[in-house]
């Protein structure tokens, strides 16, 4: 009886994921039962992940970086309620909301005569850990993701090569360059996510940036390797550009859908709720888009007592300002959601001479977010009057991402559905897809 052990049923490894946005957090508990997808985009062989659970966590209007971070600990021990075994691994994703963003390069200079003649792995990571020792800033904490290795100014594309550990003569090697997506935020919240790390006896969890989620989602998950995405949520919108299969440069629009919903409250005099459920109606093409006009009131929540149900609109460079309190006011959801795509197209255009050294834009606008439901925000990224100064194609090609389009249009049993739940279908492809440079 005891050789029949060899034809059990291998028991399927459980994952985690976190998409931390600026209106909810979103948290999928699931199981992977096969084959991850292949680097190179073959989806071929590989099973749909089986969902466990959902959670979705609505923000109040108002809130601190200490407190979002205190949520996501919230989050992380109520995913982990219930199951009976731990996770392999969580994946927490975080944004502009959480931290600020850059893409930067770290470069090392490797000592010929060290080290034996072959540059190794080991080599490599003792040299990255080496230089993220070099950049740490006691004033900030920092979470860093190397994205690309790049040997004598040259990719290295280990993926293709995982088992070997070898890379290259030591004296062929003039210099080490790491690409790093990092995160920068106060030295308080960067204690609490250490926190986070040690609440639950040392399960492995790891904080990445959402863009370097969305680069391997796209790349092994669609089999697409030159794309330009843009990921337009509440408070922000993340600008990245995908080439040869590697994150190329990323920018970020302090601009995001709230704005309309703002300005809609603000205009109707109805809470920052219902203005938010009217625009919802008004995607879907439901009834009810018309807010009904009520006295201006306030959420008042356990974690920020006292605060607003919606938040004053300043004003940003480089954007018009005709929708402001002196102009003529926004009456209608449409209206609203074309002063906002306005807005925002302008700092969008704006945001794209940063992208210049990275040289052409591609032809495929992936468009995500909530505000990918809008036909507002799609028609001003549509318009071709952009396009011509940063690409060689005359016009976008325009993709919506939701969360079925990196599983073939499963939705896996209605988990993952619409624009707004794209970053977490990503985040199930990068814990399933994802090996490290090193």
């Amino acid at each position: 009886m005891g050789g029949m052990s060899l034809f059990r049923k291998k028991k399927p490894r459980v994952y985690g994921v976190m998409d931390v946005g600026s209106d909810a957090i979103k948290a999928l508990i699931f199981e992977r039962p096969g084959a991850a997808p292949r680097t190179n985009g073959d989806t071929a062989g590989a099973m749909v992940p089986r969902p466990i659970e959902k959670f979705v966590w609505d923000l109040p209007d108002q809130y601190t970086g200490t407190r979002l971070v205190r949520k996501i600990r919230e989050g992380v021990l109520r995913m982990t309620q219930g199951l009976e075994k731990v996770p392999e691994q969580i994946f927490i994703a975080v944004g502009p909301t959480v931290a600020e963003c850059a893409l930067r390069t770290w470069r090392a200079v490797p000592d010929p005569g060290a080290g034996g003649t072959i540059l190794t792995r080991r080599d490599i990571r003792t040299m990255y850990h080496d230089l993220f020792a070099q950049q740490t800033d006691r004033r900030r904490a920092v979470i860093t993701v190397p994205v690309e290795l790049q040997i004598n100014g040259y990719p290295l594309a280990w993926q293709e090569n995982w088992f070997s550990d070898a890379v290259l003569p030591r004296a062929r090697v003039r210099e080490v360059a790491f690409r790093t997506l990092s995160l920068f935020m106060p030295v308080d919240s960067g204690a609490l996510f250490a926190e986070i790390q040690q609440a639950l006896g040392g399960m492995p969890i790891e904080f990445i940036p959402l863009a370097a989620a969305y680069t391997e989602a796209i790349v092994a998950g669609l089999g697409v390797r030159d794309a330009f995405v843009a990921d337009i949520g509440g408070n922000e919108t993340a600008l990245l550009l995908v080439r040869h299969g590697r994150l190329a440069y990323a920018a970020f629009i302090p601009y995001g859908t709230r704005r309309a919903a703002e300005t809609l409250a603000r205009k109707m005099k109805c809470s920052f709720r219902e203005s938010q459920a009217v625009l919802r109606h008004y995607a879907a093409g439901l009834p009810g888009s018309s807010p009904r006009p009520s006295r201006p009131r306030q959420y008042v929540g356990a974690e920020n007592a006292g605060a607003a149900a919606h938040i004053a609109e300043e004003p940003l460079p480089g954007a018009p300002e005709h929708d402001a309190d002196n102009g003529k006011a926004p009456e209608s959801p449409a209206a609203a959601l074309e002063a906002a795509a306005e807005r925002w197209k302008a700092l969008f255009v704006h945001a794209l001479d940063s992208f210049a050294a990275a040289g052409p834009l591609p032809p495929d606008l992936f468009l995500t977010g909530g505000a990918a439901r809008f036909q507002e925000f799609r028609a001003a990224v549509q318009a071709p009057d952009w396009m011509g100064t940063v690409s060689y194609a005359a016009a976008p090609t325009l993709r919506i991402l939701d969360g079925a389009s990196f599983f073939g249009g499963n939705t896996l049993g209605g988990y993952l559905q619409g624009p707004e739940d794209a970053g977490l279908a990503a985040l199930v492809v990068y814990a399933t897809a994802h090996r490290p440079l090193f």
